[in-house]
């Protein structure tokens, strides 16, 4: 997945999801798993080896997350910022496409303050998004949740002010922060918009291709160099967004229906479709591998 963020510099047809929505699942009432401290490790496993939707692994999942936003809180409690945001950033990333619930964060409301206004501080627009926007689902009307709606509305307004250059310089930093987003955000809202920002960043980036005019100004000359990430790396983020939740068909779906296929490396794409048709445990390796050796090159 980081490859999906270093390729940012950090269509018809039915929609694609992060894998089978499981809209019934998330809708039921959860009753969260109890996951002791000393359980934890244990219980964590078990939930990384199974990942079929079902109303044991969404119990199993709400204790798990919950015992690691308790962690998270407290390394923030202790001034550990950097261990704090990286357990509560571990806990997201446990929760793939469909399995949101919002008592999945019940009651984790200082954690998830404490990362909001750590990464915040840090820059990462896209991750303070998603934070604030998990907290502000906890808050009721009042105090709390209107200064939660003030720091989205001032990261909205920053972005903007802050935006220069040219169309795919503007789209390279909106498909960045939604991306960002995403990836931590276990929402179809989240999803779709990251997918359409790459679509219109790599597309806008087809179109300037295709103009073939010569370079008149360093304007043009960013802007150019906007095209050849795109082009070199924003199928790779696109495809990364679905792999975050384990969904290869819905990475092949999101790229065919952006008619985006051409772009992508032809191995890399038959070892999707064997992960994807097979659930081959030797595909996801190479794609991991392809992966890696995609990061490596882009950071070289």
């Amino acid at each position: 997945m980081a490859f999906a963020a270093s390729a940012l510099g950090c269509g018809g047809g039915s929609t694609p999801t992060a894998r089978d929505p499981s809209e019934a699942a998330a809708a039921m009432p959860l009753r969260p798993l109890p996951v002791s401290e000393a359980d934890f490790a244990e219980r964590t496993y078990q939930l990384l080896l199974d990942g079929e939707p079902s109303a044991e692994r969404q119990n199993l999942l709400a204790g798990v997350v919950r015992r690691q936003l308790e962690r998270a809180q407290a390394r923030f409690t202790h001034g550990s910022d950097a261990a704090g945001l990286r357990a509560l950033l571990g806990a997201f990333l446990l929760v793939r496409g469909g399995e949101f619930h919002p008592d999945l964060v019940a009651g984790s409301e200082k954690a998830l303050w404490s990362g909001a206004r750590e990464v915040s501080r840090l820059g990462h627009e896209g991750y303070a998004v998603a934070l604030y926007s998990l907290l502000r689902r906890q808050l009721a009307e009042g105090p709390a949740r209107a200064e939660v709606e003030e720091h989205l509305a001032a990261i909205e307004e920053f972005s903007r002010a802050t935006r220069r250059g040219g169309p795919l310089e503007a789209a390279s930093s909106e498909a960045r922060v939604a991306l960002q987003r995403a990836l931590l955000e276990p929402t179809e809202e989240a999803l779709t918009s990251a997918r359409e920002r790459l679509v219109a960043w790599v597309r806008g980036a087809l179109e300037a291709n295709s103009g073939e005019q010569a370079l008149r100004s360093e304007f043009d000359q960013d802007e150019t160099y906007e095209a050849y990430r795109a082009l070199r790396g924003g199928t790779f983020a696109l495809v990364a967004l679905y792999l975050r939740h384990g969904d290869a068909s819905g990475a092949l779906t999101a790229l065919q229906q952006a008619e985006l296929e051409r772009l992508f490396p032809p191995e890399l794409a038959e070892q999707l479709e064997r992960a994807a048709d097979d659930r081959d445990a030797d595909a996801w390796l190479q794609i991991f591998r392809l992966f890696e050796s995609a990061a490596e090159s882009g950071s070289s």
